[in-house]
């Protein structure tokens, strides 16, 4: 592994960790009462893999269709903010009363 990470950087990082880990738990589930790893860790290392999968997603899309669901996230936030004030949102009516 040494040899590894002298020729290549980035071998060896949290993510690579995390990923060995997850593949050794699905693939060899009779390691698992051997193997010092707890949930935590099992559960933090799904959630990176599963940004990083989210991430992958998005960067695969167009860049026009990208723009347009920014902005129609954006829209909505707006939109929430303005019948909020308008409305009056039920946090502003808790602190009042």
């Amino acid at each position: 592994m040494y040899l590894m990470k002298l020729n290549f950087p980035s071998f060896g990082s949290r993510a690579g960790a995390a990923w060995r880990q997850v593949m050794v738990a699905a693939t060899m589930p009779w390691l698992r009462k051997y193997r010092v790893f707890h949930e935590e860790r099992l559960l933090q290392a799904l959630q990176s893999l599963h940004i990083r999968h989210e991430e992958a997603e998005e960067d695969s899309k167009p860049l026009p269709q990208r723009v347009k669901e920014d902005i129609e996230d954006d829209i909505s936030g707006v939109k929430r903010v303005i019948a909020d004030n308008l409305l009056g949102s039920p946090k502003a009516e808790e602190e009042s009363a």
